[in-house]
């Protein structure tokens, strides 16, 4: 039973190390979505939105991705985990005292990993804002003008 329970947190830190990827996956995607959206923002600064409103526009677009994704993981999860409970799919040798591979859904498990993935969207959203100056917006505008 030991060695079940550590392999029970050796995924969840394998879970996490997918996450933590995911997460810099998200991260690079919204660098990129800053940089080209530059005359936006500036447009939307002139206009008189505050650079804590661009910056809560862009981590709510984070939050939406990596909540949208980390829904359609955590449930594809599940379905797959009751599928191979269900009907058995995965046999074991015969050095097991099980026939097949056992599957526990756990739902704190999955709230755990869903928690997680939203944490890490949240540090990943925020981080491509630090690049987000209004001096440079405010040039990068009177260039264009």
């Amino acid at each position: 039973m030991s060695a079940l329970k550590l392999e029970k947190y050796v995924m969840l830190l394998i879970l996490a190390l997918i996450s933590l990827m995911a997460a810099s996956n998200l991260s690079s995607l919204l660098f990129l979505l800053v940089q080209q959206q530059r005359t936006t923002i500036a447009v939307l600064l002139t206009l008189g939105a505050s650079l804590t409103q661009v910056r809560g526009l862009f981590i709510s677009i984070g939050l939406l991705v990596a909540g949208v994704a980390a829904s359609i993981g955590l449930s594809s999860a599940y379905l797959l985990g009751d599928l191979i409970g269900r009907y058995q799919l995965v046999p074991l040798p015969e050095a097991y005292l099980v026939s097949h591979l056992p599957v526990s859904l756990e739902p704190t498990f999955f709230g755990l990993v869903g928690l997680l993935a939203l944490i890490l969207g949240l540090l990943a959203s925020s981080w491509p804002l630090r690049t987000l100056r209004t001096a440079q917006l405010a040039a990068l505008l009177q260039q264009r003008i």
